[in-house]
């Protein structure tokens, strides 16, 4: 049980290495989406997923949690409480959690900035290009140099 502040709180999460070129790839009703087959890991803290990324290429996503609708839905779990680690205030998603791509910030592989709408009941997401700094203060540089305002 949450609130609905509760359910729909931003969370991140890291991925190591680049999304493949097919990724940005529309599918027949003309969204990207990505579908996690196990567990999927957040967290309500932005150091958490950064602290995650080794060095190079990278993806930070940047999850918006929608509400329940007829469409579809998952909820993840704060399992802080339960777990060893309780900073990383860890958020985790059932398997086959769907996110849609609704804001891209940076590069697609083909050079073209992406945008896709989301559809409510799914989670939907802002991929990020992520480098990883091996020094200096900031641990991510992102490139927002082609980003789109909506």
């Amino acid at each position: 049980v949450s609130t609905e502040e509760e359910a729909t709180a931003p969370l991140l999460r890291g991925v190591r290495g680049e999304l493949p070129r097919t990724f940005w790839t529309p599918d027949e009703h003309g969204r990207i989406c990505a579908v996690d087959m196990a567990f999927m890991s957040t967290s309500l803290s932005r150091s958490t997923p950064i602290s995650y990324l080794g060095d190079g290429d990278n993806v930070l996503w940047e999850l918006e949690p929608q509400l329940q609708s007829d469409v579809a839905f998952h909820r993840g779990a704060d399992i802080s409480l339960l777990s060893q680690f309780a900073k990383e205030r860890e958020v985790l998603f059932p398997p086959c959690t769907m996110l849609v791509v609704l804001r891209h910030d940076g590069h697609a592989p083909n050079d073209q900035p992406h945008r896709a709408a989301a559809v409510g009941g799914e989670q939907v997401a802002r991929p990020r290009l992520a480098r990883r700094r091996t020094e200096g203060a900031l641990p991510v540089a992102v490139d927002e140099t082609r980003r789109e305002e909506s």
